[in-house]
């Protein structure tokens, strides 16, 4: 089954689906997001991680470990992020930046998407732009070891060779802690075939 990774732009209605009843042992996470919002991981085959202000249920994003083609040892346990959502009250906070940010930065989760909505391309191109982490694209059905690149910006969404990284299963995004265990397997497999990542001085629109 085919999961959408969706942020703000895609959510019409002023809910979570998951139920909104505070967990009642703290926080699996030390750091907190936004105004000091509580971020608890639910792990198992479909995870998830949700966020509370108080015991309001803010927003939630769905995992689940990416398949991947004769991988061996190399880049294990990629979190397949699937849909995600930010109630309506909540948005225009950056919860799904920071949210990621400190799931790669602190914790050094690989999160890997696609088939992104509006504001999950927003939310990737302004991960793209943190001093802390490298987005790769890649391509599942092509040799891993000659799939990776690194897009460059393109207005406000990401931009490979003229190709459609964002509406198919076909080309994945992934964020990694830079110079971080799975970036050095990367880039040791690949320093001939990575673009460098060109940094522009812009204004990305908030996820």
């Amino acid at each position: 089954m085919k999961i959408s990774e969706l942020f703000r732009n895609e959510i019409g209605k002023d809910q979570v689906v998951y139920p909104a009843d505070r967990p009642r042992r703290s926080p699996n996470f030390s750091w907190k997001i936004g105004s000091g919002y509580d971020v608890y991981y639910s792990p198992g085959e479909f995870s998830k991680v949700r966020v509370f202000d108080g015991k309001t249920l803010v927003a939630r994003v769905g995992f689940s470990l990416l398949d991947s083609p004769d991988t061996g040892d190399r880049l294990n346990n990629i979190q397949q992020a699937g849909m995600a959502e930010v109630k309506k009250a909540y948005q225009g906070q950056n919860l799904g930046l920071e949210l990621y940010r400190n799931l790669i930065v602190k914790e050094n989760w690989i999160i890997s998407g696609f088939d992104h909505s509006i504001g999950a391309r927003k939310l990737w191109t302004r991960l793209s732009t943190q001093p802390e982490i490298t987005v790769y694209a890649y391509n599942p059905d092509w040799d891993w070891d000659l799939a990776w690149h690194i897009p460059t910006i393109k207005g406000n969404e990401l931009s490979l060779q003229g190709k459609n990284i964002y509406d198919s299963d076909q080309w994945h995004l992934i964020a990694v802690h830079k110079n971080g265990a799975a970036d050095q397997i990367i880039t040791k497999d690949n320093p001939t075939l990575l673009k460098k990542l060109k940094k522009k001085s812009q204004i990305v629109q908030n996820a």
